[in-house]
């Protein structure tokens, strides 16, 4: 059997008032957190200072639209907020780890995310792909 490149299932970009998401977490606080992110990305947060805090939220929050865009199927009963993770390797380069119930269709799929943020903006960009399988004589 031979892995051939992916082929694309979709691509998605969201974008988000920064100010937005400070309003949120100031009315809210931990409620807002655990509502809409997952665990590992709350241990993330805590460890940053407060300077930064409300931007992770920002670039994660848009993030999660936008994979869930570039699966066609939003944020809702599909998808939620809390299945996908926006992790950060040892070079700070994101990449995304959906878990519950949402995991168990996604085998065999890559998840690509690009973030960026320009105050009061931040902007995600997602690319799925699936990969799939040859096989040969």
């Amino acid at each position: 059997m031979q892995n051939l490149p992916g082929f694309v299932i979709g691509i998605g970009t969201d974008i988000v008032q920064i100010p937005r998401i400070e309003k949120l977490y100031t009315k809210f606080a931990e409620k807002f957190l655990y509502k809409n992110y997952h665990e590992l990305e709350i241990q993330d947060f805590w460890k940053l200072t407060p300077q930064k805090q409300c931007l992770f939220l920002a670039k994660r929050f848009a993030a999660k639209e936008a994979i869930s865009k570039a699966f066609g199927v939003g944020i809702g009963d599909k998808m939620s907020f809390k299945e996908i993770a926006i992790l950060n390797d040892l070079k700070g380069a994101p990449s995304a780890k959906i878990f519950d119930k949402t995991a168990s269709y996604l085998d065999n799929y890559s998840i690509y995310v690009s973030l960026s943020d320009d105050y009061p903006v931040a902007i995600a960009f997602a690319l799925v792909t699936k990969t799939s399988s040859f096989h040969g004589l």
